[in-house]
């Protein structure tokens, strides 16, 4: 008998003792990393296309997308009306500098901040003699800063076809095979596990 309260005893201490320890854990949980992919950017406005602009936007979010942050809540997906909040002149960032994309990702207190840019997109038929001839260019930049690293990204692709129509060579297709091509050099750009490999 005295065994078993001395066992009782035991089980008592030992949680009055490890449940503040445990809630004492789960408060010193770290920070979550923010992530900031800003919308796609023209820097033509004329070549402004919402599926080309899906064909870039979707394998650069899917990059960043971690099924489990429901439970582990280890990211923090910053949402388009939250940064066009705090950067409503979003049409420059093309343009800017190492200091200034270092400076727009301390605005967002961002680990992570990525901008696809769809420099140039031409997709055009003309008629040639009997023939329907293609005209396709698509130009890719993805800018950013990861800060773990202090490290700049700056990535571009282009792609282009100039002959007889043929629906591979149209832009939609070409932009997925810059894409590819694309999206392994981000992956060399921005560490594990902020991106998945």
């Amino acid at each position: 008998m005295k065994y078993i309260r001395l066992c009782f005893l035991a089980v008592i201490c030992s949680i009055f003792f490890l449940v503040p320890l445990a809630s004492a854990h789960a408060n010193a949980q770290p920070s979550p990393q923010r992530i900031a992919i800003l919308p796609v950017q023209f820097m033509v406005a004329s070549d402004a296309r919402g599926d080309i602009a899906r064909l870039v936007a979707d394998p650069v979010n899917k990059k960043f997308y971690h099924a489990l942050n429901n439970f582990t809540k280890k990211y923090e997906y910053l949402s388009t009306s939250d940064i066009k909040q705090e950067l409503p002149d979003l049409y420059v960032y093309p343009y800017l500098s190492d200091n200034e994309l270092k400076n727009l990702a301390d605005r967002l207190g961002a680990d992570i901040m990525l901008a696809p840019i769809i420099a140039r997109c031409i997709d055009h038929q003309t008629y040639y003699l009997e023939e329907v001839m293609q005209e396709t260019y698509v130009e890719v930049h993805l800018i950013g800063y990861e800060r773990s690293q202090d490290h700049i990204i700056r990535l571009a692709d282009r792609e282009q076809y100039w002959g007889i129509y043929s629906t591979p060579f149209t832009a939609a297709p070409l932009t997925r095979d810059l894409m590819g091509r694309l999206i392994p050099k981000l992956e060399d750009s921005v560490p594990a596990p902020l991106i998945n490999k």
